[in-house]
């Protein structure tokens, strides 16, 4: 009888630290998921205002290429000479390139 008494107490506290163990993941589980659930909605949040911001820059990306393209379109020598600019005295140098010859055979 002592041997089922071992027995039977041995599985006694195996089957309680079971359950407390079994407790334990699930509570870390169930945290895990409170976690994940809390980003998820900030997220999304997030990018709602993101996408907020972003109408609100392309509008005002709009303007400001309208504004470019009617100033541009003023753009004269005329325009130009009434600034205070000048035409070019001497010589003029641009940037070149050194020449490359352009027929190269390549085996």
């Amino acid at each position: 009888m002592t041997n089922v008494t071992i027995t039977i107490n041995t599985i006694d506290r195996l089957s309680v630290t079971l359950f407390w163990s079994m407790l334990s993941v699930l509570i870390v589980l169930v945290g895990a998921y409170g976690y994940m659930v809390n980003t998820t909605v900030w997220n999304a949040f997030n990018k709602d205002k993101a996408e907020e911001q972003i109408v609100a820059l392309n509008s005002k990306l709009g303007d400001l290429e309208f504004q470019y393209m009617s100033l541009s379109n003023n753009v004269s020598i005329e325009k130009a000479y009434e600034l205070g600019f000048q035409n070019a005295v001497g010589k003029t140098v641009f940037a070149t390139r050194p020449f490359v010859a352009k027929n190269v055979a390549m085996k």
